[in-house]
């Protein structure tokens, strides 16, 4: 098979150029195209000229299942890339093997005719926009080791459009506010455990947040540019915070009540001018050192 070079990323490492030895597997069984890569990489949509599947079968991610509206991957896939289904319009279905661990930003992005996905148990991200514009996915699940949803991962999806306005949750995870952007205000529901990347940007009219007890984890950017929110209570619970999470929020006042720091990202509390920080008596110093960036912001209540 001939391949066009494409670039694409492999975790960690540098983006390379493929070439068609990339390529160790594809088949084409019961009406279901099976392939793989040499770095366990789904390839995007630039490989043409795979033989022995017809004429229709030109290329294999734009036209290859228009006859058949379905994809399946061998069990070495373990990572979709950036946009790699992205305006695939005719995909219905698609099977995803339990290798897998990460969706990558808009992956399926704009795929409307996907009316299902069974998202693997050990994912851990699903990125930006990643279903943005599924118009006919109506039944979504995020398992239980998923550490990250993007912003607009769910946007525009037939599920997200049955929703009604106000929080929008699913499966634990806070998406968001739906409608209107909220002010005064706000109580998370009491089973939320994760807040997804993005959740409240700029929801410059929101004055106050309850984040409730079962919270683990704040994604990024969750409350960046709140300007009006002053203060915030972070529950014992929470174990990461993300970048960006509180950045330029307008608040003068964070509380700590776990006597470990959660983890934060980078610039998690910038561009907060009157910042202080107070935090349980007995863990100042822990804090201090774990988030050595604002030790000079932290106190004891």
């Amino acid at each position: 098979m001939k391949l066009r070079n494409l670039l694409f990323a492999v975790a960690g490492f540098v983006a390379m150029s493929c070439t068609e030895t990339d390529v160790t597997e594809v088949a084409l069984q019961n009406n279901e195209i099976f392939y793989t890569t040499r770095f366990n990489y789904i390839l995007e949509k630039d490989f043409t000229d795979v033989v022995g599947f017809g004429a229709g079968l030109t290329k294999c991610m734009e036209q290859g299942y228009d006859n058949y509206g379905y994809l399946r991957f061998s069990n070495t896939v373990n990572n979709i890339p950036v946009s790699a289904f992205k305006d695939c319009a005719s995909l219905k279905t698609i099977y995803l093997p339990s290798t897998v661990y990460n969706i990558q930003d808009s992956a399926f992005y704009a795929c409307s005719g996907l009316t299902s996905i069974d998202i693997p148990k050990y994912v851990s991200t699903i990125g930006s926009n990643a279903f943005n514009g599924c118009t006919s996915l109506d039944s979504i699940q995020i398992p239980e080791y998923v550490k990250t949803v993007g912003e607009f991962a769910f946007y525009r999806t037939k599920w997200y459009n049955n929703q009604e306005s106000g929080l929008l949750y699913l499966d634990g995870w806070c998406l968001g506010y739906k409608g209107e952007k909220p002010g005064g205000e706000l109580k998370l529901n009491v089973n939320t455990e994760c807040i997804a990347n993005a959740a409240f940007f700029n929801c410059s009219k929101l004055t106050r947040v309850t984040i409730t007890e079962n919270v683990k984890s704040i994604g990024a950017s969750a409350f960046e540019g709140c300007t009006t929110l002053n203060s915030i209570t972070i529950p014992k619970n929470v174990e990461t915070i993300g970048n960006y999470a509180f950045h330029d929020s307008g608040i003068n006042e964070i509380y700590c009540t776990s006597q470990t720091p959660p983890t934060i990202g980078h610039n998690t509390f910038a561009r907060n001018w009157r910042l202080k920080i107070y935090v349980p008596s007995e863990a100042i110093e822990q804090y201090k050192i774990k988030w050595a960036s604002y030790a000079s912001y932290i106190y004891i209540p």
